[in-house]
């Protein structure tokens, strides 16, 4: 299932799908929505109108279900989906290299060097790296 925002996958797809895979769960017999509302601590009526679709899955609902069941966001995509995205995201890292030598400055400070090919760089400030996190700038060099 794709939205229609450049065929990326939307939270509402996401949701169909993990709503998808419990009723495939239950048809196949390995649970009841009795039992599995047990197991999630939930009502058998709460569970029924969520899988049927009369109400809203619940985020706190959507992660005790991924939680039961051992399933990530990254399960509930199309392996098609993610190549897809890695690759974009490839292509777009390749894009910024030359951007790298530019992002010496401390991060925070405004970049407005010149590119070396002569074109200006993208307006904006050097990433700059969460605590506990590596520094985005070093994910750029060539």
């Amino acid at each position: 299932m794709k939205s229609v925002l450049n065929g990326a996958v939307t939270f509402g797809a996401l949701q169909a799908r993990l709503i998808a895979f419990v009723n495939m769960r239950i048809q196949n017999g390995e649970y009841t929505e009795r039992g599995l509302a047990r197991l999630l601590g939930i009502s058998q009526p709460q569970i029924h109108h969520v899988l049927k679709g009369t109400r809203r899955l619940q985020p706190e609902f959507a992660d005790r279900v991924m939680a039961r069941f051992g399933v990530t966001l990254l399960d509930l995509l199309e392996e098609t989906e993610l190549r897809t995205e890695l690759e974009s995201r490839q292509s777009k890292l390749a894009d910024h290299r030359w951007y790298a030598g530019v992002c010496r400055e401390p991060a925070g400070a405004p970049l407005d060097a010149v590119a070396p090919s002569g074109n200006r760089k993208p307006p904006g400030r050097c990433p700059s790296s969460a605590p506990g996190r590596p520094d985005d700038r070093l994910l750029w060099s060539a």
